[in-house]
């Protein structure tokens, strides 16, 4: 019976090394295979999770270009309006010094998402002037050329979809 492996003859030593050949490329092509069907980004909830702390962290700095960048052009309100009039509003806030060492407790925060609509909340906040909650809406939507361009520009990389905020809701004020 032969094997394959049996040292007998011419060209024994052709075979073994051609085997080994063989099985080397088949294996790096294994891994690379592997690597490449397992690379996988986030999900959609690791990605409201990040667009929530961005956006209570730039709230508490009081960074409105943060906050902004976190909300959708097509965020309604209605008392505040679309996206320009939330900006108003909390920068009201801010020079009312309404958000002055303001904190989160992210720990009871749910989040339910329903194909591209997701909604976050509770979200309890303290600051100076008391306490609230608040609750956000937020939409999957297609980034712009700009948006990528500013993730570029911020060493991130850039998403072709992403979640932003559509709609606040503010208990307790």
């Amino acid at each position: 019976m032969w094997t394959g492996f049996e040292n007998k003859g011419k060209g024994t030593n052709v075979k073994k090394a051609m085997l080994v050949k063989t099985m080397t490329v088949l294996v790096a092509v294994l891994l690379v295979a592997g690597c490449a069907g397992t690379a996988k980004g986030p999900t959609d909830k690791e990605l409201i999770d990040l667009k929530v702390k961005a956006y209570c962290d730039a709230l508490v700095a009081k960074n409105m270009d943060g906050m902004m960048a976190c909300v959708s052009e097509k965020f309604s309100h209605p008392e505040a309006g679309d996206k320009a009039g939330v900006k108003k509003f909390f920068q009201q806030a801010f020079d009312a010094g309404y958000v002055e060492h303001a904190k989160f407790d992210m720990t009871k925060v749910q989040t339910k998402i329903e194909k591209d609509k997701a909604t976050v909340y509770p979200l309890p906040i303290t600051t100076d002037a008391g306490s609230a909650t608040i609750g956000l809406t937020l939409m999957k939507e297609s980034l712009t050329k700009d948006q990528m361009d500013a993730m570029k520009a911020k060493g991130q990389k850039p998403l072709k979809m992403d979640w932003l905020i559509t709609g606040v809701d503010i208990e307790g004020v």
